[in-house]
């Protein structure tokens, strides 16, 4: 039984189709109809692609042999190996938790409506309207709390922001910043790789600030609030909302301390027989000592 129809948790449930014999059954749980290629939104936000060019239904990409359910998990019990999705109760022999990292905007601080984002579609669809009407002035993209998916993803926001004002004429007006309460940029890829993206921020431009974690936002007064008290305003703001672990992880014993499915970096076996996670939701500590 395969739980999240992402890149991960399809890739998984195909290729377990693909490899295992006919008389094994290949279950895969998914709440959205819709697969959403969320590695291409950062091309819907600056327009180089249409939403319907990274999304298909998931039921035409599903392999043969898989059988979908389409149903939010509502319970994992790794005891009884039981999951309830919707209202019915299903038992599997093996599991893989792919249900990825929820974003929860609503637990910081004045991020409302006014605040752009781009990790989930309709907000980098929204960008995408809101970079085409600008003019010029300051734009800043901040991370607001960590961790976060995609440890490149802010700067490689930024880039590409700073590349689509420059194409529309309005990068002579424009100032581009950066925040993170990160020491460096990417700093689970080691330092090597951080002063490489430093690098290719300040050749186009863009000012990094790190080591700077946010406290709220005012959005009417179009400014940030960090947590020494500091202020720095905006013009438009592209963020990195807060994520967390989905609710039926966090309520299940495979949880770790932090709300993460602690895993063994070479198999990716949970604490739990029979039981694997893959993807965002799996908490790997990495040979240099990151998570």
């Amino acid at each position: 039984m395969v739980l999240g129809g992402g890149v991960g948790g399809l890739t998984a449930a195909n290729e377990l189709r693909r490899l295992l014999s006919p008389q094994h059954r290949v279950v895969l749980i998914e709440q959205e109809r819709e697969h959403r290629f969320a590695p291409s939104f950062l091309w819907v936000m600056t327009g180089a692609r249409r939403r319907e060019q990274v999304t298909l239904e998931l039921s035409t990409i599903v392999h043969s042999g898989v059988e979908l359910i389409q149903a939010q998990v509502q319970s994992i019990d790794p005891e009884r190996k039981a999951v309830v999705a919707g209202d019915t109760e299903h038992r599997y022999d093996a599991l893989v938790v792919a249900l990825g990292a929820e974003l929860d905007p609503a637990s910081f601080p004045g991020y409302t409506d006014a605040v752009h984002g781009f990790f989930d579609l309709d907000g980098a669809a929204g960008l995408a309207d809101a970079l085409r009407a600008f003019a010029g002035g300051r734009v800043v993209v901040a991370v607001t709390a960590l961790p976060y998916k995609c440890p490149a993803a802010p700067y490689e926001a930024a880039l590409l922001i700073e590349d689509h004002l420059r194409r529309r004429g309005v990068r002579e007006r424009s100032e581009i910043v950066v925040f993170t309460p990160e020491p460096q940029p990417m700093p689970v890829a080691g330092p090597v790789l951080g002063a490489a993206v430093s690098q290719l921020l300040a050749e186009r431009g863009i000012a990094l600030n790190t080591g700077r974690p946010l406290a709220s936002i005012d959005a009417s007064a179009r400014e940030l609030i960090f947590a020494n008290g500091a202020r720095e305003r905006f013009d438009l703001l592209a963020a990195v909302p807060p994520h967390r672990a989905p609710e039926a992880v966090r309520r299940s014993s495979l949880a770790g301390e932090t709300g993460w499915i602690p895993v063994d970096p070479a198999t990716l076996r949970a604490r739990h027989e029979d039981v694997y996670a893959i993807g965002d939701v799996a908490s790997i500590t990495l040979g240099n000592g990151k998570p």
